[in-house]
């Protein structure tokens, strides 16, 4: 009876991370469901007991070690998706894998504890002794169930292979649907897409085009260019988009000089993607012009601009990300963030050095990329003591309501870092204004935020339709604007407008024209047209402006 007992506990040790990663990976539970799952995991526990069975037929020692390495692999996995889906809010994706990989060890760890609260870590604790506790057991089951008589375990093994191949009958999906193959198919679309990056994209960022083809045309003109890029950055949270925090106030002093765009949302809700749609021809519905047309940098360097790319954005350890690729086709680049601690903080102030350096650059035409670290997670890291000035005495906006402190502090530290990147801007903008060329600026963030405006979670990720997470600001800014033109394009700022189609309306501003030039992609331009926009795939204007 104990050898019995042991060997259904063995068995369920098989069973149970299959059940804990359909629960994980599946949000709408009902009885239908369950049962759906349970058989998933079922089939899958027969599957892989039979094999543990079948290889201690040949060797109780090697049929020991195998189960014990399927029982660290499939706990690791579980316990990933568990974090993943439970705890962050996200499902598995190469877009996981991309943020794992592909982005620094320092933001990856941000990221994760920026997730944590309190009952977060009860959950994982609970979670390491329920671990720990099933291992004791695991081990004591696989010594009695292994000791059991050759012609036991042979039984076994025909009867568990008979009752499998009876549930794949019924459904060949309880096969395909696991954890194992989910994550196999994700890391191959991952390597699909590093593929394209090693091959196609690394070639196309470091060989010259053939730009002379593209009909080109300049001003000639002397003219600096500004672009700014914001890092996880909600104009939900700006005063300057009537939020009631007082988020904007040097802004807010020169508004009359600003175009406040008020209708923009970002064509991805991860930075890399937002990157590749925002700096290139290629768009949501066309993603092939980011492997094989131009893109900013090598275009407006081709009409005479000496272009710089000066990046607060961490470089990351085993690949190179998108910024670093589009940063060193730039003539002259700074990657200023060298921070290998979490301890560590860079602060978006450390680019106006640089910043000023490139402007006094006595070329007549140039190109100025900065690339903040903005409001990225965590947001306390992302701003001086000098403006921790929304804190627990402040109160909230009245939408916020109900929320428990550490809530509250979350969303005093994003604003606070969005206070902050007001305070940048406008040093920015104040630079410029000493300069004697003709000089425009433009600010727009890779992609928004969701800050526990629908529920506690903060963050972005392209997993969850969430308009916080796409919602940006758009800001111009020119110095020798003329009164024909600012009223021309403030009647401009409440056009519908997606972050890929960024490449035509920068053309538009620096009057370039390529062959690939769209005029009525530019939010600019008196020819622009409204093209339907996207989140997640989801029309987003139904969703969020029926």
């Amino acid at each position: 009876m104990n050898a019995i007992l042991k060997t259904t506990f063995y068995f369920l040790i098989f069973v149970f991370p299959f059940v804990l990663w359909d629960f994980s990976t599946n949000q709408a539970i009902g009885l239908p469901v369950i049962s759906k799952l349970f058989a998933y995991a079922f089939a899958n526990g027969l599957l892989f007991s039979a094999l543990c069975f079948l290889l201690s037929l040949l060797s109780k020692k090697i049929a020991t070690i195998a189960s014990y390495i399927y029982f660290i692999l499939t706990y690791i996995i579980v316990t990933g998706f568990y974090i993943n889906r439970v705890l962050l809010g996200m499902h598995f994706s190469p877009l996981v894998l991309n943020a794992l990989f592909d982005t620094s060890s320092l933001e990856s760890l941000e990221y994760f504890t920026a997730h944590l609260s309190l009952s977060n870590i009860v959950l994982l604790v609970i979670f390491i002794i329920l671990l720990i506790t099933a291992l004791c057991f695991f081990v004591q089951s696989c010594h009695s169930v292994f000791s059991l008589s050759q012609s036991a375990k042979l039984k076994f093994v025909i009867a568990i292979s008979a009752l499998y191949a009876f549930c794949i009958l019924q459904n060949d999906l309880l096969w395909s649907n696991n954890m194992f193959n989910e994550l196999k198919d994700a890391y191959a679309l991952y390597e699909d897409e590093k593929e394209i990056l090693r091959k196609d994209n690394y070639n196309y960022l470091n060989s010259a085009h053939k730009i002379d083809s593209y009909q080109l045309a300049g001003n000639e003109d002397e003219n600096t260019f500004v672009l700014v890029i914001g890092e996880s950055h909600s104009r939900n949270h700006m005063s300057l988009y009537h939020y009631p925090r007082c988020t904007n106030p040097l802004l807010s002093k020169i508004a009359p000089e600003l175009l406040v765009f008020d209708n923009v949302v970002s064509a991805a809700q991860t930075t890399i993607l937002s990157l590749q749609r925002m700096l290139s021809f290629a768009t949501i519905n066309n993603p092939t012009p980011l492997y094989t047309e131009p893109s900013l940098l090598e275009i407006f360097g081709a009409t005479g601009y000496k272009t710089y790319w000066i990046s607060n954005q961490q470089l990351s350890g085993r690949h190179d990300t998108w910024s670093k690729l589009y940063g060193q086709k730039a003539n002259t680049h700074y990657f200023i963030n060298s921070t290998n601690s979490w301890l560590n903080y860079s602060f978006d102030e450390h680019i106006l050095p640089y910043f000023e350096q490139a402007l006094a650059d006595s070329t007549k035409k140039k190109l100025i990329v900065l690339h903040l670290i903005g409001s990225h997670e965590r947001y306390d890291r992302r701003y001086p003591f000098s403006f921790d000035f929304f804190t627990t005495e402040k109160p909230l906006p009245q939408s916020y309501s109900n929320i428990d402190d550490d809530v509250k502090a979350i969303i005093n530290q994003y604003d606070n870092s969005i206070l902050y990147n007001d305070f940048i801007l406008a040093e920015c903008i104040k630079k410029l204004k000493t300069r004697n060329s003709n000089s425009c600026m433009l600010y727009i963030s890779d992609h928004g935020e969701a800050v526990c405006e629908e529920s506690d979670y903060n963050g972005h990720n392209e997993s969850t339709c969430s308009r916080y997470m796409v919602e940006v600001p758009f800001i111009y800014w020119e110095k020798n604007y003329n009164t024909e033109t600012r009223k021309k394009l403030k009647n401009y700022t409440h056009r519908p407008f997606q972050s890929d189609q960024l490449l035509n309306s920068l053309l538009d501003i620096a009057q370039i024209r390529t062959a690939l030039y769209d005029s009525t992609k530019s939010i600019f331009s008196p020819y622009f047209v409204p093209s339907k926009r996207y989140c997640m795939g989801l029309d987003y204007d139904s969703l969020y402006h029926p």
